[in-house]
């Protein structure tokens, strides 16, 4: 591997998620520069510089759509707890009720509560829901956040699995994070596609599961870590 003096980890938060999402895995890590990339509002992260796209969630998505596109900047590609495969995808009448700008976000703000409530509990498990991790169940529940998290999945498969292609051809080192009792993601959906199309430095967090940023942050800045020395071997 090539050495990195200086870099930039550019985040890709998770679906609904908000740059938040590296809050505490940043604090661990701050003697790195930190591009925390909110998709929601448009922003595309810095073109220039070396980077490491880092994704978690829905946002390895993202990331891996990053560092296709910028390979000539991007250094590594970390993915924690990816989930990139959608099993069902929305109808087009849900897609136009929920597009309505007033009717829309009064639908969601009903169904949000127990929705987001119960996403935030699988996704601790098998841990309790920590402390910093609850605010979320609020914050991901506001239809600002929670509409184009629903509407940013509708991808193509295919375009997925052309990007982890591509990848794979550019031979950018990638490590993946997991929980081997992922709720959210499970391994026959989308740890066993996934590494059908790319190769992975893989670590499994013991009772671990799809919230690692949060149940696991020590954890998962110490792999992080690991990895990054291996630059300077």
């Amino acid at each position: 591997m090539s050495v990195i003096h200086e870099f930039t980890f550019v985040c890709h938060h998770g679906s609904p998620g908000t740059p938040e999402d590296f809050k505490f895995i940043s604090e661990g890590l701050s003697q790195y520069n930190w591009h925390p990339v909110d998709r929601y509002s448009g922003d595309k992260g810095p073109s220039e510089g070396a980077h490491i796209q880092i994704g978690y969630s829905w946002g390895s998505v993202s990331a891996i759509n990053a560092a296709v596109k910028n390979p000539e900047h991007t250094k590594a590609v970390i993915l924690i707890s990816p989930y990139m495969f959608v099993d069902k995808k929305m109808s087009p009448a849900i897609k136009t009720i929920l597009s309505l700008p007033i009717l829309g976000n009064i639908l969601l703000s009903k169904m949000a509560p127990k929705s987001i409530g119960k996403m935030i509990k699988d996704s601790s498990s098998p841990k309790e829901i920590p402390e910093n991790y609850k605010p979320c169940e609020k914050l991901f529940s506001n239809p600002k956040i929670l509409k184009p998290a629903l509407f940013e999945k509708d991808i193509p498969t295919t375009n997925i699995i052309e990007n982890l292609k591509s990848l794979k051809k550019l031979a950018i080192p990638v490590l993946l994070l997991r929980g081997d009792s992922d709720k959210t993601s499970g391994e026959n959906k989308q740890f066993s596609e996934l590494a059908k199309h790319l190769d992975v430095a893989e670590v499994i967090f013991t009772e671990g599961g799809h919230a690692l940023p949060w149940t696991h942050t020590q954890g998962v800045i110490d792999e992080i870590k690991k990895f990054l020395s291996n630059f300077n071997q």
